[in-house]
């Protein structure tokens, strides 16, 4: 019995000492891991801002960097630095996407470097300024009396205050509920003569707006009551006031871009200003050079069944007029005058059908 037994242990502990080799044997070994059939996601790397010389696998690649996303990210330093190694390589030996590309940084490096034409402001021509909170003393109507004036500022909390245009005792409240308010009023108001022809003075209140949006308030007293003419861009002190009913300013175009051009408002007839309607604008920046990403053809006129010219991809063109509707100008660099024309603010129709303007157009201008 005992032999019986001694045997049956023996056995096992054979076996259990056989297993434990072979455990430690597969440990010792490298075990290859199972092959995933789902091949790895690839990893998306932004552009080397100073990328080699060796030309793009697929030279039908419009750009080596994307015009408006990543130029905008480099450093002046680095378009330095990428330009010299575009231009190391043989014109001969460039790719397309390189000869693009090379144009485009040495467009943008040019516009990056030159120092913004300035606009001199105008002389001012209001007849008197004085602060706020300070009783004037003005004959506003012509009749030979003096109208007491006061332009009063109240602090209402620590982010707003509230202005009242007090006229012999008549008051008029800058507030939402009479169509105006001031975010960030100048420090004083004018007194200007809008028509030299007429007999009534008028009072300028400026105010830098919620993000440095310049404007004016402007009111008329006629006797008995205050009334508010309108609002018109710009500081009093940039307004050309041209004595004949009319006011010079600037305006903002609402097609394209961020752009501006020479505004005239006039007093009508219910002594409001209305701005003076133009066939044409043309802007302050006139002579801004934009780099044209993509061919596109361009009417010869504003009218889409007209001949076409073509604006070469790489060109560099002006964008010269625009009737603050839908029609925008273009001068080639030739000399040559074509038109676009724009929907839904930045959207560009030609011939060749709609093509968003960053996708046409480098250099273009977009702020608040």
């Amino acid at each position: 019995m005992r032999k019986t037994v001694y045997k049956k242990i023996t056995a096992i502990t054979l076996s259990l000492i056989m297993v434990l080799m072979l455990l430690a044997a597969c440990g010792a070994q490298e075990v290859s891991p199972k092959e995933d059939p789902t091949p790895p996601l690839e990893t998306v790397k932004p552009p080397d801002p100073t990328p080699g010389v060796t030309p793009p696998a697929d030279d039908d690649k419009q750009w080596l960097v994307e015009p408006y996303e990543f130029i905008w990210s480099m450093s002046i330093v680095d378009v330095e630095i990428m330009i010299k190694k575009l231009q190391d390589i043989n014109l001969e030996e460039r790719s397309p996407a390189e000869q693009r590309t090379l144009l485009l940084l040495e467009f943008y490096y040019d516009w990056y470097t030159t120092p913004p034409t300035h606009h001199d402001r105008p002389e001012p021509s209001y007849l008197e300024e004085h602060p706020l909170n300070t009783q004037v003393e003005v004959d506003l109507t012509g009749d030979g009396k003096k109208d007491k004036i006061t332009v009063n500022i109240t602090q209402i909390d620590e982010w707003s205050q509230q202005l009242t245009l007090i006229v012999n005792d008549i008051e008029f409240e800058l507030i939402p509920d009479n169509g105006i308010f001031a975010f960030y009023p100048a420090d004083g108001f004018a007194i200007v003569d809008i028509d030299t022809s007429d007999n009534y003075l008028e009072i300028a209140i400026s105010d830098y707006g919620p993000s440095n949006d310049e404007r004016t308030f402007f009111f008329r007293f006629d006797g008995e009551k205050i009334i508010y003419m309108g609002v018109i861009e710009e500081l009093y002190s940039d307004i050309e006031f041209l004595g004949n009913g009319e006011l010079l300013t600037v305006g903002r175009a609402g097609i394209l871009q961020t752009w501006f051009f020479p505004r005239r408002y006039e007093v009508n007839d219910e002594n409001l200003l209305m701005p003076v309607a133009e066939d044409l604008y043309f802007p302050r920046h006139a002579d801004k050079k934009y780099f044209a990403l993509k061919d596109l053809q361009l009417y010869t006129q504003r009218d889409t069944s007209s001949p076409t010219i073509l604006m070469e991809q790489t060109s560099i063109v002006t964008l010269t007029a625009h009737d603050c509707i839908e029609w925008v100008q273009v001068t080639l660099a030739d000399g040559q005058i074509g038109w676009f024309r724009v929907k839904d603010y930045i959207i560009i129709e030609t011939a060749d059908g709609d093509i968003d303007a960053m996708e046409a157009l480098f250099v273009l201008s977009f702020a608040d």
